[in-house]
């Protein structure tokens, strides 16, 4: 999971790649993932003598305005060497499979990017120097959870209430959902009750439009 950047090094005699539980995080939670070596056919030595991987977490930052093309900063919230002992002389003839857990930095500014070229990126670097293998995968941070009386504060359930007059009647809408906040690729359950009976109507309703809406 997560997408491929272009800041890769590749060792033509080894297959190497790493899969990630998700693509989201809130800073100070754990980045939970596997790593995955595997010899191609031609590669001398395929004992796995010195497993020691650099992983860093960047973060990209482009700030734009109208006197000039912005600025560019870049620094690295996470680096760190790790030696993963218990893989000491694994045969790389077959597929190794690393897991590993780093904790995002509580200091990591939420991820965003808009049209005009301002943008925040994270990028999650693993290398095996010896190896001379690299990869990395973008990652999302996402913005904590802050409720006011503004936003309509954290409501569970949530309970949205409506009344309309028609030419013909009125009718009542209530929509529930278990909670009014969710995060990226969550899905949002919800249970509709429409209530027509003081609407005069000469045909069937088969069927809801539901749309969501972004307010930027």
């Amino acid at each position: 999971m997560g997408n491929i950047e272009d800041d890769n090094e590749y060792n033509s005699y080894i297959k190497f790649k790493i899969k990630l539980e998700k693509i989201c995080y809130f800073p100070g939670e754990n980045i939970n993932g596997t790593i995955f070596l595997k010899a191609k056919q031609g590669l001398k030595e395929t004992l796995l003598n010195n497993p020691t991987s650099k992983i860093i977490i960047s973060q990209k930052q482009h700030y734009y305005d109208n006197e000039g093309p912005g600025q560019t900063i870049t620094n690295n919230i996470y680096e760190k060497n790790k030696f993963f002992k218990t893989f000491v002389g694994a045969n790389l003839l077959n597929t190794i499979k690393i897991p590993f857990s780093i904790k995002l930095p509580i200091s990591a500014i939420p991820s965003y990017s808009f049209k005009r070229g301002h943008y925040i990126k994270h990028k999650l670097l693993v290398e095996f120097p010896l190896l001379k293998v690299k990869r990395a995968l973008i990652i999302v941070v996402k913005n904590e959870a802050y409720f006011t009386k503004q936003n309509k504060l954290y409501k569970e359930p949530c309970r949205i209430n409506s009344k309309k007059s028609k030419s013909k009647g009125n009718y009542n809408f209530e929509m529930i959902l278990p909670k009014n906040v969710f995060f990226y690729d969550e899905e949002i359950p919800y249970e509709i009750k429409l209530d027509c009976t003081n609407l005069n109507l000469n045909f069937l309703i088969s069927c809801l439009e539901i749309k969501l809406e972004r307010i930027q």
